[in-house]
């Protein structure tokens, strides 16, 4: 039960990260 709580927290995070990033570089371009 834990590691599904960890792997769910790395992938949204994974998933946000990226995404916030390629937004930014957007807005800069």
């Amino acid at each position: 039960m834990p590691t599904e709580g960890i792997f769910a927290v790395v992938v949204r995070e994974g998933v946000v990260r990226p995404g916030d990033e390629i937004e930014i570089l957007e807005a800069e371009a």
